[in-house]
């Protein structure tokens, strides 16, 4: 097996993992390639994850003009984030106040000369602060990357590894390339894009949190007719219990 087709079954099973883990309203694979490559790509063109939520915007790009559009519109979602940063506070399980931001947009291109002029490229490696966009950059010598490239994978014809070089600190770790190529990717695509997802635009305006009693539209516990509660439930018919509240 060729370095090329190595690589290319490595990149498909990365994308084939993303999709199956990450639904097409969390995740949006943006594809920018060169014509001459475009057969390569080709089997994620239809792909859900490859269109904005209205459909309206096709994330899969082979030339200027369709790199442009598609850069003015993922420089206008990254602004907005930028310039709205609350309302994509999301609380995580270590209280770090992290933010996370919906959906993330993971850009593959396997020609940098041609995306590095983007404005969208720009905005992505000269901010310090993340706003849901990434770089999956194919290139084969590392003098072509942009030096904001700190995390590294390798494939190579013996061994394969990955790296992690900052000014103070270096990580290497080679790892087992073997990778199955007999998956047949336009199924599991063609499968994907007939799982219907129901989307919520104004799902972010929900409270970041909501006490017990409120949520039980009591005013206190005295309301909450506890002993009675008790005597009535029977949990051979139903353990339903409330957990939470929805936007209705």
């Amino acid at each position: 097996m060729g370095i090329a087709h190595k690589l290319n079954d490595f990149i498909d099973n990365i994308i084939l993992q993303l999709i199956t883990f990450h639904s097409y309203d969390d995740l949006k694979i943006v594809i920018l390639t060169d014509k001459k490559k475009e057969d390569r790509w080709s089997v994620y063109k239809n792909l859900p994850h490859c269109f904005s939520n209205n459909r309206e915007v096709r994330f899969f790009a082979t030339d200027d003009e369709e790199m442009k559009f598609i850069s003015n519109y993922l420089e206008q979602q990254l602004i907005q984030r930028a310039n709205s940063k609350e309302e994509y506070v999301v609380e995580n399980e270590d209280k770090d106040n992290s933010v996370t931001y919906s959906p993330y947009y993971l850009i593959f291109t396997d020609d940098f000369s041609i995306v590095r002029r983007l404005g969208i490229s720009e905005l992505i490696l000269k901010n310090k602060e993340n706003y849901g966009f990434g770089f999956v950059i194919i290139e084969n010598s590392l003098g072509k990357l942009p030096s904001e490239c700190v995390n590294f994978i390798t494939i190579g014809n013996q061994t394969s590894g990955i790296l992690r070089s900052e000014l103070d600190d270096y990580y290497h770790q080679d790892f087992n390339d073997e990778i199955n190529s007999s998956i047949d990717l336009k199924s599991c695509c063609d499968v994907l894009a007939n799982i219907p997802i129901e989307f919520y635009e104004d799902v972010r305006y929900l409270p970041k949190s909501i006490g017990f009693l409120e949520m039980l539209k009591v005013g206190k516990v005295e309301q909450l007719n506890s002993l009675n509660r008790w005597r009535l439930n029977d949990p051979t018919k139903s353990l339903r219990a409330a957990v939470g509240v929805n936007e209705l």
